[in-house]
């Protein structure tokens, strides 16, 4: 009898787990009557595709194969909202690193409001990486880059119509090192994963 009403509070339960997350998950994905992204997106791609069948072997020695399928299994990549098929809001992005590359970035962090943005970037062990700041697709305003300890590396700013961030660079200890120009293409492609939110 004991058996018997923990296997209906299982199934109810069960019953009840399944029908919220289906409902949750309609609330995601959608777009308005003009086709047009709107509200909380969950976007994934393909991480893995394995083929597998199951081999029969008969009296004379021969395999057959039988019963061969595909098994997919999927990685979120990015978390966030859409107002009007534009991003909107606190965005996640998430990178694949299945080597270990402490220095490879793993997650990016953005706030879009209108056509400024601010992306924080993270290393593997979670250390915030750099935080740039974005204006109308280009980085213009501060900029700040860790190293994977979390200390300060760079400080600087991007101005308007310029190529160069004018950064200082500090110490170890924290002091300030000197004053030196960085590029905006070694920027993003040394120190953030930008390309890859789009």
């Amino acid at each position: 009898m004991k058996r018997t009403k923990n296997a209906k509070h299982y199934f109810i339960l069960s019953a009840i787990l399944i029908l919220s997350f289906h409902g949750f998950s309609q609330k995601n994905n959608l777009t308005d009557k003009n086709g047009l992204k709107q509200g909380f997106w969950l976007n994934f791609q393909i991480d893995t595709v394995h083929y597998a069948s199951i081999g029969v072997k008969s009296k004379d020695g021969v395999i057959t194969v039988s019963n061969p399928y595909y098994k997919i299994t999927y990685r979120l990549i990015s978390k966030g909202n859409y107002l009007e098929d534009t991003l909107e809001g606190l965005w996640i992005f998430y990178y694949e690193n299945r080597f270990i590359d402490k220095n490879k970035t793993t997650k990016s962090i953005v706030f879009y409001k209108g056509d400024s943005a601010v992306f924080e970037n993270f290393y593997k062990k979670e250390t915030v990486k750099s935080e740039v700041e974005f204006k109308k697709g280009r980085p213009i305003g501060q900029l700040r880059i860790y190293n994977d300890n979390g200390q300060l590396m760079f400080s600087g700013e991007m101005l308007p119509d310029e190529s160069f961030y004018k950064v200082t660079e500090y110490y170890k200890t924290g002091g300030k090192r000197y004053e030196k120009k960085l590029s905006v293409d070694y920027v993003i492609e040394t120190y953030t994963n930008i390309k890859d939110t789009k």
